[in-house]
């Protein structure tokens, strides 16, 4: 479609007087056909476009929801869906510059058929290419371990708490559960733990344990998961000689990386610079 596009800026104007003379209907159609195609081309960026926007928004809404079950996100981000839209989003780029550049006249008909076509046709290679080895790499998120384990937590956390039945007295008694599985049992250490994990320990259903989480705690699952994890983290490289990748298991992160980046987001600095003051 866009080749068609492209096709029809280069069409002649400067046909010799009285060619078509005669022929106006073949004209009309080639106008209506070309007419056509420009509509096309444009509602197909829009298409793209719009479609980036709500995958986009969809993603990011879906990253905070994470938080919200998982205390370790790491695997479960869906790196193969920003892939594929940064793929997308750059096929659209290269193609609305090239169209603008074409119309403002930069590009010419030689140049159209040269490198500008081959960059064209590249970037929707590499569009097709990272569709197909990324969208087969795709893994479910918000997935439990265990088939038999209980229900996923439903929606946005303000509309599931609007019509609770879980009053603030119950709710500050589950924060204190949820207090004590973490200081007492350190339950923290598990490091694929999640709410549904969380709720099962203090027999609280996984609603009620993300509503006193929001409500009492002013926290995420994962900030407060990861926080116990940081201050443990904090008291063993303070007071023991183990090493920085032995605590980094110890406190229940799967990863040297994680730990690193979840130490600095909390204390603004790494491990190793803790341990040297």
């Amino acid at each position: 479609m866009t080749l068609c596009f492209w096709s029809l800026l280069f069409f002649p104007t400067d046909l010799p007087e009285g060619e078509l003379e005669g022929d106006l209907p073949r004209l009309v159609a080639v106008l209506l056909i070309g007419v056509a195609i420009l509509i096309a081309d444009l509602l197909f960026k829009i298409m793209i476009g719009t479609y980036l926007y709500l995958t986009i928004r969809r993603l990011i809404a879906y990253q905070a929801r994470l938080k919200d079950v998982f205390s370790s996100t790491e695997n479960r981000e869906l790196v193969w869906v920003w892939v594929i839209t940064a793929s997308a989003g750059f096929y659209l780029c290269v193609n609305v510059a090239f169209t603008f550049l074409i119309w403002t006249g930069v590009f010419s008909e030689e140049a159209y058929g040269g490198w500008v076509s081959a960059l064209s046709s590249f970037s929707l290679l590499a569009l097709f290419w990272v569709i197909g080895v990324w969208g087969l790499r795709q893994r479910p998120g918000l997935v439990r371990r265990s088939v038999t384990e209980q229900r996923e937590p439903e929606v946005a956390p303000a509309q599931k708490y609007e019509k609770s039945a879980l009053d603030n007295e119950r709710a500050e008694r589950i924060a204190r559960k949820i207090e004590a599985a973490m200081s007492k049992d350190l339950l923290y250490r598990d490091p694929n733990l999640s709410l549904w994990d969380l709720a099962k320990h203090i027999g609280v259903t996984s609603h009620y344990v993300s509503q006193s989480l929001n409500t009492h705690l002013g926290q995420s699952f994962f900030e407060l998961v990861n926080g116990w994890r940081i201050k443990d983290a904090i008291t063993q490289l303070t007071t023991t000689d183990a090493t920085i990748l032995v605590i980094t298991y110890d406190v229940g992160f799967n990863s040297r990386s994680e730990f690193y980046k979840a130490f600095k987001r909390e204390t603004g600095k790494t491990p190793t610079d803790l341990r040297k003051k």
